[in-house]
């Protein structure tokens, strides 16, 4: 989630800071969320209470974990009808892991996540025939339970109040967004960018979850709902490709309509203008994609096959993309995929696209002019995960042919 305001709780707070009429408190304080997309989707870790704002410097004398409660509320905004829908929550209380003082004297609140965690998510799926990720709003309530020190003396349960201010996640603000025609995208420039020298250039094609739906066109779920793209930036994977630029488009609807909605040709556009406009290797231009972007990462490679230096499907959706509106991959498309750098990636647990119709397919047509890293299971750092889930190991660059990454390896291609 990029950085989310509310201005409406900042400007009552500026009231109450300046001896406004509706002021009770002594001092009005206001607090930021703070974010992070883990393997299992973006959640809401840590709380910052700006006390020094509110002209109210926090001392670390009797600042715990105890000190505040914080409660969660997220609803869905969007009329979705009467469907199933995960991730709405009404009052939960989140568990804080540690409370600590900041340089400034704001009281920070790390909250605890983890997989399958309740209250803590920014995403609501709706399933049915709509199955998107669609943002929630996101309501946190702050309650101090006891008294804490500061640089005015001793502040009370009663002396101030707490207003929720701003949402941010700043691994996902590091993305801009952008459009181009009916598409939108957000793209993220490497540090290293004004060096004089061309860097590489990768596109992710999320997931179907991360798609628009109806005028919902949030252009971030697709950086929200897993690492995929965000993989990319982390330090670690900037270091492999000598910095590289990162492209998330998010389709309007699914990329399972990509030829009778166009979406192969305006993607295709979309990669070349973003080319001709920044220091882009033309040479070194990666595509990568999960599931129904799997899909869309195999149909973009085999309808440009000019235009990428390494091919990288997980658990490409090919054998559904027919029944939901798309289009059937045939053997005769599969097998253009062999003259092109591909490695492949999924789990043989997989019950949403099964492994031996999609990767485990592709495979079976072209054996070793593709490299396969298939998994039993989508198990990472003892958590097991849907089997569907593959694309946590891709953005963790953790498949491994002859002893070198999968990030290491596209970025020794070359067109």
């Amino acid at each position: 989630m990029k950085k989310i305001c509310k201005a409406g709780a900042a400007f009552a707070a500026v009231l109450a800071l300046a001896g406004g009429a509706f002021a009770q408190e002594k001092y009005n304080v206001i607090f930021d969320l703070h974010a992070h997309v883990y393997d299992y989707g973006e959640a809401v870790n840590q709380v910052v209470i700006k006390t020094a704002d509110a002209g109210l410097k926090a001392l670390p004398e009797n600042v715990s974990p105890d000190t505040f409660a914080v409660y969660a509320t997220a609803v869905n905004p969007y009329d979705t009808g009467s469907v199933p829908q995960y991730g709405t929550y009404t009052h939960v209380l989140r568990s804080v892991e540690k409370a600590a003082v900041d340089a400034d004297g704001n009281i920070v609140l790390d909250l605890h996540c983890e997989y399958n965690g309740k209250g803590q998510g920014t995403l609501n799926y709706v399933a049915g025939d709509i199955s998107r990720n669609l943002s929630l709003n996101i309501s946190y309530q702050v309650i101090q339970k006891s008294s804490f020190s500061s640089d005015k003396g001793t502040v009370v349960s009663g002396d101030a109040s707490y207003d929720q201010g701003c949402i941010i996640d700043e691994e996902v603000s590091a993305f801009k967004p952008a459009w181009y025609g009916n598409m939108n995208y957000e793209l993220y420039t490497p540090a290293n960018a004004d060096d004089g020298e061309k860097h590489p250039l990768i596109i992710w094609f999320h997931g179907n979850g991360e798609g628009g739906w109806s005028d919902v066109q949030n252009n971030t779920s697709q950086l929200r709902a897993n690492r995929g793209a965000l993989g990319f930036t982390e330090k670690a994977s900037q270091d492999i490709f000598g910095g590289a630029y990162v492209a998330a488009p998010q389709v309007p609807d699914t990329w399972y309509f990509n030829y009778k909605n166009g979406y192969l040709k305006t993607a295709a556009d979309m990669i070349k203008d973003i080319a001709s406009r920044l220091n882009v290797d033309s040479k070194r231009i990666y595509v990568f994609g999960c599931s129904a972007g799997g899909y869309m990462t195999v149909h973009m490679a085999v309808n440009n096959p000019e235009l990428f230096a390494a091919v990288v499907p997980t658990c490409p959706a090919i054998s559904v993309a027919k029944q939901r509106g798309g289009v059937e991959t045939t053997d005769s498309q599969i097998k253009k995929l062999a003259k092109m750098n591909v490695w492949l990636i999924q789990s043989k647990d997989d019950t949403t696209v099964l492994e031996k119709d999609c990767a485990g397919r592709i495979k079976m047509l072209l054996g070793d002019k593709v490299i396969y890293t298939p998994y039993d299971t989508v198990t990472v750092d003892g958590i097991k995960y849907p089997g569907h889930w593959s694309w946590i190991y891709t953005a963790r660059n953790m498949p491994s042919y002859n002893d070198t990454s999968v990030f290491n390896w596209t970025a020794a291609q070359k067109r």
